[in-house]
């Protein structure tokens, strides 16, 4: 599990932006596979349950 955590911080890529006094992370990798592949048809009420609480940190 060590080397594979390792190979993961390696590969992961994360931007962090400054704006507004807030501290936000973003993953990359995360948004790159959401503009390549087109996201599988869900029933609208999942859409409107949809968070990015697990993609995006707000850290103040």
């Amino acid at each position: 599990l060590d080397s594979e955590a390792a190979t993961m911080a390696m590969t992961k890529q994360v931007m962090i932006i400054a704006a507004n006094g807030d501290i936000l992370f973003v993953d990359l990798g995360f948004l790159s596979k959401k503009q390549q592949q087109p996201p599988p048809p869900s029933p609208p009420q999942r859409q409107q349950h949809i968070s990015y609480d697990h993609n995006y940190q707000n850290l103040p």
